[in-house]
């Protein structure tokens, strides 16, 4: 009868929305894998490498420390440097230097250090796109 047809498709129908239920949830699993895996990847990459070079472009912002003699810039070129200050060295040139860079995945809009000048914080676009990414 039309009450039987009616009651086989509804229940073929809730077989698969349960189906897709679960691809759904797998499909979120392998996204979330994948994500976890970007973002070390990420980090990896804006690990400080020792770098005697200079930004190439404009520098977007900068930022001293205030018990170290240390620096740091990010620059349109996607790169956050830090620069050692030489307190005793004549005042030219010489007295900052570029020691260690790090290639950001986008653009640092901002820069801090902690208050005890051990940590610094670079506020980075991703992809240079809406959201963004805090790296420590």
């Amino acid at each position: 009868s039309n009450l039987d047809n009616i009651f086989k498709e509804n229940e073929d129908l809730r077989k698969l929305a349960s189906k897709n239920d679960e691809r759904l949830l797998e499909l979120a699993e392998e996204n979330k894998v994948l994500l976890d895996e970007i973002d070390v990847l990420l980090k990896q990459q804006a690990a400080f490498k020792p770098d005697t070079s200079n930004h190439r472009g404009e520098v977007v912002a900068m930022v001293a420390s205030t018990n170290n003699y240390m620096a740091a810039t990010s620059g349109v070129d996607k790169s956050v440097r830090l620069w050692q200050i030489d307190p005793k060295a004549e005042k030219h040139k010489d007295q900052v230097l570029p020691v260690y860079r790090a290639q950001m995945e986008g653009i640092a809009l901002s820069l801090a250090y902690t208050k005890d000048g051990s940590y610094l914080v670079a506020g980075c676009a991703y992809r240079n796109g809406p959201e963004g990414l805090l790296i420590i």
